[in-house]
This record gives C-alpha cells, structure tokens and sequence, in this order.
C-alpha cells in the first residue's frame, strides 16, 4: 500500500506525504499543475491551473449524441444528463460558484428548454494546461522523471497519443509526437 501522494523526489526515489519512499528507474509524472512538486520538476512550472465546474442531472434521460452548445456541451448519461463545463484558467480552487452553476444551466437550458430549473448536483475539478495548449510527455530535465502532464480539458481524448510517445520516450526512441508534446519546449518559460 503507497503512502499517500508524493510530495518530493530525491536521487531516484519518490518521497512520499507519509515520510516513505519508493525506488524507482522511473518516475511518470501525471498530474495537473502539482505546484508542490514543481521544484524538483521545473517543467511543472509553465502549467497554469484551470478549475472547472460540470453538472449532473440526476433522473434527466438524455439520449442520442453529445450536443456542442456554443458554451458547453450536454452529455446524456445513464444516471442522468451531464452539463458541462466551465473553464477558469489560473484557479485551482474547489469551491462550487452558484453563478457559473446558474450560467451552466441556462446554457444548457437555452438549447434544451426541458432541463430549465432541472435538479442538479454540481462538481468541480482542476486541470492543468501548458501556454501553447498542448500536453506535456517525455523527459523532465530531473533525471528519472518523466510527464504525461497538462493536457487540459482533452485528457481522456490525448491519453492514446500521450500513453505511445511516454512509452517510446522511455523506450529511447521518437514517438507519434515526441516533438510537439516535449517537456523542453516549454523549458524557457519554467525558468521564468
């Protein structure tokens, strides 16, 4: 069982919130901003913090395909129709805003007038993206380390392309976008 989250890096082990480590050849990082461990990888640096807040709609049957809104989207879901979703960029707060929820849900509203006042449950989440929008995945410059970090709102749509250019990375070889998502682009502005 690990010990919590790790907080710290030193000479090829992870240091844990727990006060343990654990050895390793390689450390993948994946996270969102992660300013506590920006230290030890400088890359982390040149992500910046997007809070973002979804609705759940418990008992609203949507069916057929997701529906774009010009601010959002609505998702139909087994247990109940998804609104989503806000995007603050420099937040990374949890706090639920009833002023983004109300926006969340006229919006949703103004394309589907049945979801106007409709129950709902909201959710906040943090991401984290890079300046030029794209993910990071390769080599940090901290030895051992390396990131799958930063692919904003898009995680789940990048993770193929992500997954195959880490894993040609620690292969030592070129991936599908090993130019494009390298950690060293972004190398000046870390130092910033």
């Amino acid at each position: 069982r690990l010990g919590g989250a790790v907080v710290g890096l030193d000479g090829g082990q992870a240091r844990l919130a727990d006060g343990g480590r654990i050895a390793c050849d390689a450390l993948v990082v994946a996270t969102g901003a992660a300013p506590a461990l920006a230290g030890p990888v400088p890359e982390l640096r040149a992500l910046t913090p997007i809070k973002g807040q979804i609705l759940r709609l418990p008992g609203i049957v949507a069916e057929g395909p997701v529906l774009r809104l010009r601010k959002g989207y609505v998702c139909p879901d087994p247990a109940g129709a998804i609104v989503g979703a806000s995007m603050e960029a420099g937040r990374s707060d949890r706090t639920i805003d009833p002023g983004v929820v109300a926006a969340l849900l006229a919006n949703a509203a103004q394309a589907l007038p049945a979801l106007a006042g409709a129950a709902h449950e909201a959710a906040v989440g943090v991401r984290a993206g890079a300046a030029d929008g794209l993910p990071l995945a390769g080599a940090s410059r901290t030895e051992g380390v390396w990131l799958a970090a930063g692919a904003r709102r898009n995680g789940w749509l990048l993770a193929p392309v992500i997954a195959e250019t880490l894993v040609a990375a620690l292969a030592g070889r070129d991936g599908p976008a090993s130019a494009a998502l390298d950690p060293a682009r972004l190398s000046l502005a870390a130092e910033r």
